[in-house]
């Protein structure tokens, strides 16, 4: 059952540490990008991560605390 944000967490095998581009989300957790994003689409409405800028066409995020 998910109860809180921790549970959402775990839907995945890795958060990296600190920011991270949605590719380098992608190759730590060996999924294909359509399913990347949206892994992270419910993660930032789970509030486990955050979008905190942009670097070039890549969106950056970082995992809240």
């Amino acid at each position: 059952n998910i109860v809180d944000n921790e549970d959402y967490a775990m839907l995945v095998d890795k958060i990296p540490d600190g920011e991270f581009t949605a590719k380098e989300f992608e190759k730590a957790n060996k999924l294909g990008s359509m399913n990347a994003w949206s892994v992270l689409q419910i993660l930032i409405c789970a509030k486990v991560i955050e979008k905190v800028g942009k670097m070039g066409n890549a969106f950056i995020y970082r995992k809240l605390n």
